[in-house]
Formats: C-alpha cells, sequence, structure tokens
C-alpha cells in the first residue's frame, strides 16, 4: 500500500476541531509503525484538552484508533508485525510532545510494544447502536483503548492484583467496592477483578439502568448512585471495606468513596485524577485511608505535557501495562473480555458530534466510535 505525503486530519483550531486537508502524515522512525485509521473511538479526555486549552493549537486531536498497518520501522520485530496486520492503540493526541500525531487523522504512528493486535477478519457493523460483546467489529476495536489501558492501570498495577485466570480462590479476602461502575474504566475494572477473582465479591456503584449490564460482567451487587442516602446504604450494610475504586473520580465521587472506608485498619481508595488526591472534606479525612492514583500517560517513553501539567516518565507502570497487554489480548480475541455497549458515528464530521455529544453527557454506560 503506497502512503501519501499528507492527509486528513482534526486539528485544534481556535477552541475546536476543525477538519483539515494537506496535513502531514507523521513521519515513521526506525522503532515505530504506521497505520492506516478505520475507526477511532472518543473519550472526555478530548473535550477537557479543548476546552482547557491545554492540547496546542494546530495539534491533531483524539486517543483511540484501530486500523491497518502500512509501513514498518527498520528496528521493529518483524516476526511480530506485518503490513496489513490490524492493531488498535492509545494515540497521544493533543500532546504538546507529538502535535504531529492524534488518532482522528488517516494514518497514525503507534508504538509497537503498547499496542493490542486483532484478526484481519474484522467487519463494520451495520447498526448504530451496538450491545455489549466480541471484539470482532472495528467499531468495537476502536472504542476500548484508553479507557482499557487505565482499568488495567488502576487494577494491576495500583491495587496490584495478579495476572491469573479465574483462581479458584479470591486474591483477597474481603469485598471490592468500584464506584461509578458503567463508565468505561468501571466496565472493564468490573470484568478484570471478576475474572482474576481479585476479591470475595464486588460492590458496584451506578445507576440502577445499568444493572443487567454490569452484573453480566461479574457485578454481585448494584447501589444506585442516585440515591441521596447512597453511602448510608452501603456503609449499612458494608462496614469494612478496605479496596475501593472511584472510576469517575470528580471531587463529589472521590468524598463519597472515602466515606464508603472502613474506619479501621489500611484501606486503599484508587482513582484516576492526580490532582483531586487532596480534595477530602476536612471532617471525613482519617490516617488509615490511601488514595492512589494514576495516568495513563506513564505508559509512553517520554514525558507528556498537557497544558500546565506534565506526566513523567515511570518505567515500571510501561513494563506492567506491557505485560497485561500480552495476557489480555487473547481474551478480547477469544470474547472472554466484552467491549462496552457502544453508539456509532461516521467520518471526521462524525468524531466532532461524538466529542461534543460528550460535553453533553450523553454518554451513560456507552462509548462512542466513528468510522473513518
Amino acid at each position: 500500500m503506497s502512503v501519501p505525503t499528507t492527509m486528513k486530519a482534526l486539528i485544534n483550531e481556535g477552541g475546536k476541531m476543525v477538519l483539515k486537508e494537506n496535513v502531514p502524515v507523521p513521519k515513521l522512525t526506525e522503532t515505530t509503525m504506521l497505520v492506516k485509521t478505520r475507526a477511532v473511538g472518543s473519550n472526555p479526555f478530548e473535550a477537557l484538552l479543548i476546552d482547557f486549552k491545554f492540547a496546542p493549537e494546530g495539534c491533531i486531536m483524539g486517543s483511540d484508533m484501530v486500523g491497518e498497518i502500512v509501513e514498518i520501522g527498520s528496528k521493529v520485530d518483524q516476526t511480530q508485525y506485518q503490513v496489513g496486520d490490524v492493531v488498535a492503540a492509545v494515540i497521544n493526541g493533543g500532546t504538546v510532545q507529538f502535535p504531529d500525531n492524534g488518532a482522528y487523522s488517516e494514518y497514525v504512528k503507534v508504538d509497537p510494544n503498547t499496542i493490542f493486535k486483532f484478526p484481519k477478519t474484522l467487519t463494520f457493523t451495520k447498526k448504530t447502536d451496538v450491545a455489549t460483546g466480541k471484539f470482532d467489529t472495528w467499531e468495537a476495536c476502536a472504542s476500548f483503548p484508553m479507557v482499557f489501558y487505565t482499568a488495567l492501570a488502576g487494577t494491576f498495577y495500583q491495587l496490584k492484583l495478579k495476572l491469573e485466570w479465574q483462581p479458584e480462590e479470591p486474591q483477597y479476602d474481603h469485598p471490592i467496592l468500584i464506584w461509578g461502575g458503567a463508565t468505561g474504566v468501571g466496565q472493564y475494572a468490573i470484568q478484570f477483578v471478576k475474572q482474576v477473582h481479585g476479591f470475595t465479591k464486588i460492590i458496584v456503584v451506578a445507576s440502577k439502568k445499568h444493572e443487567k449490564l454490569l452484573k453480566s460482567y461479574g457485578a454481585d451487587e448494584i447501589f444506585d448512585y442516585h440515591d441521596e442516602d447512597v453511602v448510608e446504604q452501603i456503609t449499612a450494610k458494608y462496614d469494612n471495606l478496605r479496596t475501593l475504586m472511584d472510576c469517575r473520580s470528580l471531587p463529589k465521587t472521590i468524598n463519597q468513596t472515602y466515606r464508603c472506608a472502613s474506619k479501621t485498619g489500611k484501606v486503599i481508595l484508587m482513582q484516576y485524577v492526580p490532582s483531586f488526591v487532596d480534595c477530602i472534606d476536612g471532617e471525613n479525612k482519617r490516617d488509615n485511608v490511601e488514595i492512589t492514583t494514576t495516568n495513563l500517560y506513564q505508559l509512553n517513553e517520554v514525558p507528556i505535557t498537557f497544558g500546565p501539567m506534565t506526566v513523567p516518565v515511570d518505567p515500571k507502570y510501561r513494563a506492567k501495562i506491557i505485560e497485561c497487554i500480552k495476557f489480555f489480548n487473547p481474551k478480547l480475541i477469544s470474547g472472554d473480555i466484552k467491549h462496552t455497549p457502544l453508539k456509532v458515528y461516521k467520518g471526521f464530521e462524525g468524531a466532532i458530534e461524538m466529542v461534543d455529544d460528550i460535553r453533553q453527557h450523553k454518554n451513560s454506560g456507552i462509548k462512542f466510535v466513528s468510522v473513518l
């Protein structure tokens, strides 16, 4: 397949994503691969980068993509990858270090160590709304990278669960509380915890309308976050919660999750926004609760900058995520891990629309993808 020198891409311009032509195709390096994009996914992160002016002016946007390899760097292991292979990846769209490389473009440069590989038999769905299921379509494979990798980091790097598939005994002899179970991160975290038998029970906070879906992933009990007394309901039944995950990671939800924690013994609370670690209300704060956090961009081999924040390199973090990718890649292909429900858009215009729809909070329990 011949590769052009220019392409179409969605560029950050004047505080919005704008479709541009004649954008230079990212230059291949010895250790990277060039991929022709087939479908892309969306995250709240895309809107955040633009709305808070964290993304540099003129950079290519987008994080989640799937496509076909068209060029391979000279130092990439070509026993592992060949031209025509199908891969999905998280791309550093909207960053200071990589303004020329984002998922919302016709061609993307990827790190071969941090990608998922899928069969060449993928098809395009004919549906607009797609139920949870096997990773056997382009849309499904575009939908997952950022939230999947983030859930991997929280579950296996921060909480230190072992990569053991369906062991008989739980790894920890107590339940886990997952707040925000219907978020993309939450849906994968539930599946991970279930399949590696991380805890004795999976207690989830989410809207009751998602109960059937979340129980199909392995949730044992659902509490509805709409209930004003949801924290009191949880603590009345479970007064010794020692491991908690806040997959929403807002100041309100961090405080709510924190209030569910045991008042005695060592407690770990996993959440995903480093700047919110210190936002616990003073009357609730206590010494036995450790709040831990993660940032997916620690996966990179260079520091990554978003606006005022620079995410440092963490080789141990990177090594663990690469280990997790190798462990879970066959589980996605086999259908043992399911993708989240999807809504499908079309083209670059669809990618712009789906990011706007996230701004309007239309993505409850579902992931938006667009076919390019």
